[in-house]
């Protein structure tokens, strides 16, 4: 996340509608019990735990933390890539 907000920010492209996290949980195709257990809790919204997951559960971690002003209006963009989700059924 930081060598990202480093290369934005040398880009000229700094700004206050988005912020950059680091959801890694270990790094590339690692999948813990606790983003299992999330992901399960999802049943409504199909997750890949490879990115989406990973991303709404440290947004959702977030949220619960106070991260946000109250009112804050979120959204988060799931675009797919369930097809990662193949290699873990």
């Amino acid at each position: 996340a930081q060598q990202v907000e480093r290369i934005v920010g040398e880009a000229g492209l700094c700004s206050p509608l988005y912020e950059l996290f680091d959801g890694s949980r270990g790094g590339f195709a690692r999948v813990d019990a606790e983003l299992t257990a999330f992901i399960d809790s999802t049943a409504a919204i199909e997750l890949e735990p490879l990115y989406t997951g990973k991303a709404l559960m440290l947004l959702r971690a977030r949220v619960e933390a106070g991260g946000f002003a109250p009112g804050t209006r979120l959204i988060f963009v799931h675009t797919g890539g369930l097809q990662g989700r193949r290699g873990f059924e």
